[in-house]
């Protein structure tokens, strides 16, 4: 299906364009919606899936160029070839074979807010009536009407999928996931910790992080130097405990809700947090998914003392709560020795 909505005036406010909104005859098609209805989008048995596919890929850690990569080799039609083919929409031919995903494709279906049954307007505009050049407007004044038709993907995978399209995660030489990516960050500058590939005497790789900045700049912050394999115990163990405090509560969230809100918290943002544990049952191991559904961000400080005495300090700031509203801290202290 195409959707349009009519453009407004410079002077219409958003109360009068959405007074005025309407949906019009074929503009723009959306894979994963019937095109038999122009005037409501109602999702199409058989490309909803695909579109669902792409988002839990996306959900997963996988990026732009693995998923359209995945789709070609099971032979899925890209949305210019479902038009042709399927649909009888005839348009000049930009694609070279009939399951020739774009990269750019991905993306674009992963940012359209339409799949969260949401209608978005007003995002571009031409300068006057005289002068036709577009002009692309900033994302708050877009204008937008919830909940329009039936949506496709939750508000939660959205929003992890957005956040996970944002880090860039290259290959590596070791094919090592990094699945820390966009985590972990500097106590001191704010600057991501990048992955390292050292290897010991025997010539086996272990893997570590660093700031990012000190690597470039070594005088603007120090090394903030941690394992891979001490980090991502500590991140799944500070997981599991939050899993072991909701279980706890498992028969009265909404009062545990409460007794927490009652520390600063808020209602909402708690409940949803505890949706979140509800729908892993017991984590036993990290993924990219877990890790950006769970955490904003790992905070890692400059480590402290030498060989036995070295201690290195962690902070898990966690999506929905704050630390402070549990019992437990996510403040860690390694007892870490590097010999």
């Amino acid at each position: 299906m195409w959707v349009d909505l009519i453009k407004c005036g410079k002077a219409c406010n958003y109360a009068g364009a959405c007074t005025f909104l309407r949906v019009e005859k074929i503009f723009r098609f959306f894979l994963g919606f019937c095109p038999d209805n122009k005037y409501h989008l109602i999702p199409n048995p058989d490309t909803a899936p695909v579109v669902k596919r792409i988002f839990a890929m996306a959900v997963s850690g996988l990026g732009t160029a693995r998923i359209a990569k995945a789709l070609r080799d099971d032979g899925i039609l890209c949305p210019n070839a479902y038009n042709s083919q399927v649909l009888g929409i005839n348009r000049t031919r930009t694609y070279k074979d009939d399951n020739d995903w774009a990269k750019t494709t991905v993306a674009q279906i992963v940012r359209n807010w339409v799949y969260l049954g949401h209608t978005v307007s007003q995002k571009a505009s031409t300068i006057s009536f005289k002068n036709k050049t577009r002009i692309k407007y900033p994302e708050e004044d877009f204008i937008t009407v919830l909940n329009t038709h039936e949506s496709l993907v939750e508000q939660g995978d959205f929003d992890v999928a957005q956040k996970i399209f944002k880090i860039k995660n290259r290959k590596n030489k070791h094919d090592f996931d990094n699945i820390f990516v966009g985590i972990l960050k500097c106590s001191d500058c704010g600057s991501g910790l990048s992955i390292q590939f050292p290897s010991n005497g025997n010539g086996r790789p272990f893997f570590s992080y660093s700031c990012n900045r000190y690597r470039q700049h070594s005088k603007y912050c120090t090394t903030h130097y941690i394992r891979y394999d001490e980090i991502y115990k500590i991140v799944l163990e500070g997981i599991q405990e939050k899993q072991r405090l909701v279980n706890e509560h498992r028969n009265e969230l909404a009062v545990y809700a409460q007794k927490l809100a009652d520390r600063g918290g808020d209602v909402q943002s708690i409940m949803r947090f505890f949706e979140l544990v509800r729908k892993h049952e017991q984590i036993t191991e990290l993924t990219p998914e877990i890790l950006h559904e769970f955490l904003e961000s790992v905070v890692v400080y400059q480590a402290e003392g030498k060989r036995l005495d070295r201690t290195q300090k962690m902070v898990m700031n966690f999506r929905f709560i704050k630390d402070e509203w549990f019992e437990a801290n996510a403040s860690y202290f390694l007892p870490i020795s590097y010999r």
